[in-house]
């Protein structure tokens, strides 16, 4: 069992696919260009995306759009998983960790952008928005902890 009521879940799972799924690039795109803007030190870990300027190079950077449909269809399907996500997480936290360098804080940073981003699509309610910052919220201590044992 999850962090949310199965009544939560069903909720956030309809949002999500009729509101994210069907345009993940593009909600992905909205994340990461948010992200660099809030935070160019996170940019900076980013060696594809760290020489990206200005926002119309980060909109129209195919690399950028691939990576944001992956973090955004990586996050569904680890909601989905509804807290049943050990596998998936402790793959994603050793590949950040020992491949990609990044600090698990800096999933704090782009958990908060995507809480930010799905409060700007219209059909996002409070109670879709706390369910998802729950739901960040475990998966970010599931991570912090995974980056505890996976850390080389």
């Amino acid at each position: 069992m999850g962090v949310l009521s199965d009544a939560q879940y069903n909720v956030l799972f309809a949002f999500l696919a009729e509101n994210i799924e069907p345009n993940t690039e593009k909600h992905g795109v909205e994340i990461l260009v948010g992200l660099f803007k809030k935070s160019k030190s996170s940019q900076m870990l980013f060696e594809k995306f760290k020489n990206l300027a200005t926002e119309a190079e980060m909109r129209n950077c195919p690399e950028l759009k691939k990576h944001g449909d992956l973090v955004v269809k990586t996050l569904i399907s680890v909601i989905k998983k509804k807290g049943s996500h050990e596998s998936e997480l402790r793959k994603l936290a050793c590949s950040h960790v020992n491949q990609h360098k990044i600090p698990v804080d800096e999933f704090q940073v782009i958990f908060s952008v995507i809480n930010d981003h799905l409060r700007t699509v219209p059909a996002c309610t409070a109670d879709i928005s706390n369910s998802m910052n729950t739901v960040l919220d475990d998966i970010y201590g599931c991570l912090k902890e995974h980056y505890k044992t996976e850390k080389k």
